[in-house]
């Protein structure tokens, strides 16, 4: 009888294991590979690797997703192949042809004969003798002395069109800078009619230094007339062609002004009349070497280049894109290692957490 009750207690205790055990594996069909498993979301079994539940609030105490930083690392790799791949290309590009001789049969021979010739680098003959509009002798190195940049402007003071456009354009483009001639730079604008004379220079400065408006400025605007050889040999100098016309007694002549260092070197030409004020300053901190000028100022020097063809300054298109890249990365790079030091805190945390409460084992 007690064996028999013995073995009913036996067999009731194992068929209780067994439902046990049975209902065990049916919620957890595989208990080895519970430790293996990834994270899943509380609301529909999803790992939380999978891209859908990145942003699910129970996946947000999970670890960094590893595709996050492959994807991060991708666009990095992108932006330097970007940056070093396309700049030969555009580095390599040709120039844009400007068609100078375009509708040339139409053109008197006269005009053919007039002309801007670029000579930048070319050194000026500063031991000419000019005279001012009081009628005094100037020598051209005298207002170099000074060690400023200058501004050269070949007109005649009797034109009755161009050259008046040029020296209003001249003072109305000068005018916005924060520069001043007289102060950071002189302007020089000589007759190359040798039939005029003082008395012609006086009357252009009474009539374009009101324009330019600018206290201080007497003494950095020259207006000077010469003989014909130092005509001839400054005119040369900076490549200035023209024609006279005995039948209407006028010039025929290209529109510009040039850019000098105060050693006397042509630095930049611009050409017309009008010519943005912006042009004119990068131009005089160039050719002032920098020394005048802010941070700001000699930073955008960078980002243009000038243009001989057009006697203008264009965006460098390289600088930008490279300054664009270079901040993309340095963005990514901080966004990055964000990331990877969040990861590391959670990961010390993690550890902290799972670490035995007594230290050891019993």
């Amino acid at each position: 009888m007690r064996t028999t009750t013995a073995a009913t207690k036996v067999n009731g205790s194992a068929a209780i294991e067994g439902r046990r055990t049975a209902e065990a594996r049916r919620r957890d069909p595989n208990p080895d590979a519970r430790m293996r498993r990834p994270a899943t979301s509380a609301a529909d079994g999803v790992a939380c690797t999978d891209r859908r539940v990145v942003r699910h609030p129970a996946c947000s105490r999970r670890t960094t997703p590893a595709f996050l930083l492959v994807d991060l690392s991708v666009v990095v790799v992108a932006v330097v192949q970007a940056l070093f791949s396309v700049s030969p290309a555009l580095a390599q590009r040709p120039p844009q042809a400007v068609e100078v001789n375009a509708g040339a049969e139409a053109v008197p021979d006269e005009l053919r004969e007039v002309g801007f010739d670029q000579r930048l680098g070319g050194e000026l003959p500063l031991d000419l003798a000019f005279r001012d509009e009081v009628g005094r002798t100037v020598r051209l190195g005298e207002l170099f002395e000074r060690g400023r940049p200058v501004v050269i402007a070949p007109v005649y003071f009797r034109c009755p069109m161009l050259c008046d456009l040029t020296m209003s354009g001249l003072a109305a483009s000068l005018k916005p800078l924060a520069f001043s001639a007289g102060r950071e730079f002189e302007v020089v604008a000589f007759s190359f009619d040798p039939g005029e004379g003082p008395e012609d220079a006086a009357a252009a400065r009474r009539r374009y230094l009101p324009r330019y408006d600018r206290p201080g400025a007497e003494d950095g605007w020259h207006f000077l007339t010469g003989d014909a050889e130092a005509i001839a040999a400054l005119t040369g100098a900076i490549g200035f062609r023209y024609v006279y016309d005995a039948e209407r007694d006028e010039y025929a002549h290209a529109a510009g002004v040039v850019v000098a260092t105060a050693d006397g070197r042509i630095a930049r030409y611009f050409f017309g009349t009008d010519h943005p004020p912006k042009d004119l300053k990068l131009g005089l901190i160039e050719a002032s070497e920098r020394r005048i000028g802010s941070a700001i100022d000699r930073l955008l020097l960078y980002c243009y280049h000038y243009d001989p063809e057009l006697g203008r300054y264009s965006a460098a298109t390289m600088s930008l894109v490279r300054a664009g890249g270079i901040a993309t990365l340095v963005l990514l790079g901080g966004f990055v290692g964000i990331m990877l030091g969040r990861e590391r805190r959670r990961a010390a945390a993690r550890a902290r957490a799972g670490a035995p409460a007594g230290g050891g084992s019993a």
